[in-house]
């Protein structure tokens, strides 16, 4: 055993070899007086620890907010804004099977505060649910293996680009909070008290009622607590968050999954495995492949020979196993299991398996002064974290990109529903990439929380794809721009086989097709004519042509084209 600090108290028997240097009593006032300054260093040290860490966190968020700048609901979170936004029911349906209590309150809360005109607060609330995860990540694993292992861990899982489409879209906080609040009860496990027990319990259906992944995590719970015959007396903690689910279930749960997609369970769960683990480096599928025959090698070889696994190191593992299998059983049809918003989560559990696995002894380590092994420790950290941020940081880059594209289309086409005289309620502007949206539905909810559409300057600087999706939207809900010809004509162009023309809301400009037929293509945003014809005049017909009429600028641009010669007039 190593000395309590400076001050010899004694051999064996605790009585000193001489005569004491001072009156009695001076001995045990040194030790606590040296006890006392080392509390207060350790505290000291602690504080700027977590200083550290929120700066770093802080910069994180920023870099991340700066990133995902201009962005807007995406997919999924239209159903939680316009089919979620009143009454109790609608927080309590499930969403594609998960329970989404928790973040379904979050976006009703921020709809009814700041409304959907600005999706800032959204994002922020899903940033700093990504920062709760790394935090619980360092914490747990800090607890584990120590304070360099618990840092360079929580690094990776903040700067966790593969994981990216859970970072920057706020749907996934139901995801990401899932996972964080069970690992949040995972730690407080470690406490083995009444108090902590109960809130444990509380965290576990707080992880339940945000997505579910509470419920692998739950499964965890029981294999770690049920592994030792003292913790299966604490089993009862996962009784209350299991009986409120299970009611829950049986009034609003719904399977969203399928049997037959079972048959791909273990191809499923090795490839999210090796997603795991080549997300933590930013590698493709290949590398985590060839990483999990090491991992799994080495599991094994220390399973052996330590003759058994504690029950955190089954209980990790049960989770991994348990969420391999629902995702299967939910998503095995559509063949991705190494997606972004799995490996996130497989991730920061592969991270916690190693932790429970090779779990550290922090008192024989100390009473062994094992300080080059430390050092040691934190050179390999530091490299660690450093190769896994480095690698991801692409990632981050490349699903910022493919967000705004998305993002900025949809919201261009809405712009164009909100300018439209009228709009059958039934219309969607963009059934793949914003399937919830239906005119109707959509127009109402702006009315009571505002736009979340871009305005006519965003609109008029966003790129290509965006400014085309408005045109298309605006001639769709418009219909037919061909018109019968006016009484009277203006000034005539002499024939041409193709002409472009400025008109505005009206008149607009008469075509008089000759032996062919004439294509007609219109756009106003956009910086050439669409590839596809808007409308075609037969052969020999004398037809007007007027642009869209909307509260959107006048002014298209009309381009007319033909295999033959034909006369153009303005309208008079």
């Amino acid at each position: 055993m190593g000395s309590v600090g400076p001050v010899d108290v004694g051999g064996a028997g605790g009585a000193p070899d001489g005569p004491p240097d001072g009156p009695p009593g001076d001995g045990a006032t040194a030790v606590t007086v040296e006890a006392g300054a080392a509390g207060r260093v350790a505290v000291a040290r602690r504080s700027v620890v977590v200083a550290a860490w929120l700066a770093l966190c802080a910069a994180v968020t920023v870099w991340l907010y700066r990133l995902g700048r201009g962005l807007g609901f995406f997919f999924d979170e239209w159903d939680w804004v316009l089919n979620r936004a009143h009454g109790v029911r609608t927080l309590l349906v499930p969403h594609n099977g998960h329970f989404s209590l928790l973040p379904g309150l979050v976006f009703r809360i921020l709809q009814h505060t700041v409304g959907l005109d600005d999706y800032r607060p959204y994002r922020i609330v899903g940033l700093l649910t990504h920062a709760a995860v790394a935090s619980v990540v360092a914490r747990l694993i800090t607890k584990r293996r120590g304070l360099p292992s618990g840092l360079a861990a929580g690094t990776v899982v903040l700067l966790l680009g593969s994981g990216a489409e859970n970072i920057l879209w706020p749907f996934q906080i139901g995801m990401m909070g899932s996972l964080g609040l069970g690992l949040a009860a995972w730690v407080l496990l470690d406490h083995r008290t009444v108090r902590a027990d109960a809130g444990a319990s509380a965290l576990l259906f707080a992880s339940l009622a945000a997505a579910g992944m509470g419920i692998p995590i739950m499964v965890g719970v029981v294999v770690r607590l049920a592994w030792t015959a003292p913790d299966r007396r604490r089993l009862w903690v996962v009784l209350p968050p299991g009986a409120l689910y299970g009611v829950w279930w049986l009034a609003y749960g719904t399977s969203q999954g399928s049997a037959d997609n079972l048959r791909f369970l273990f191809s499923y769960t090795r490839d999210m495995l090796a997603g795991d683990l080549a997300a933590l480096g930013g590698r493709p599928l290949e590398w985590g492949l060839v990483a999990l025959g090491v991992a799994g090698t080495a599991l094994a070889v220390t399973v052996a020979q330590r003759r058994g696994a504690s029950g955190g190191t089954a209980g990790v593992f049960a989770i991994l196993l348990v969420n391999a299998a629902l995702t299967t059983y939910a998503r095995g049809d559509l063949h991705e299991p190494a997606s972004g918003r799995y490996v996130y989560l497989g991730a920061v559990l592969v991270l916690a398996l190693w932790a429970e696995l090779y779990r550290r002894d922090r008192a024989a380590d100390r009473a062994r002064g094992v300080r080059r092994r430390l050092v040691l420790e934190v050179v390999v950290a530091v490299v660690l974290a450093a190769v896994a941020v480095k690698g991801n940081r692409y990632s981050f880059t490349k699903r910022s990109d493919g967000f705004h594209h998305t993002s900025d289309s949809v919201r261009a086409g809405l712009l164009a529903i909100e300018w439209a005289p009228t709009v059958n309620d039934a219309y969607r502007a963009d059934p793949a990439l914003a399937p919830p949206v239906f005119a109707g539905k959509y127009l109402a909810i702006v009315r009571e929380f505002g736009s979340p559409a871009f305005s006519l300057a965003q609109l008029e600087a966003a790129g290509e794809d965006a400014r085309v999706n408005a045109d298309r939207v605006s001639l769709e809900i418009v219909g037919s721009t061909l018109t019968p010809p006016p009484a009277a004509t203006g000034a005539c162009a002499g024939p041409t086989a193709s002409r472009t023309i400025e008109v505005g809301a009206a008149p607009g400009v008469l075509v008089k097709a000759g032996p062919a037929p004439v294509e007609v293509r219109l756009w106003r945003f956009a910086s050439e004519a669409p590839i596809e014809a808007t409308a075609t005049i037969p052969a020999g017909a004398t037809i007007g042509v007027t642009p869209p009429q909307d509260r959107g600028p006048a002014t298209w641009k009309v381009l007319v084209t033909s295999r033959q010669a034909f006369v153009t007039c303005d309208e008079g």
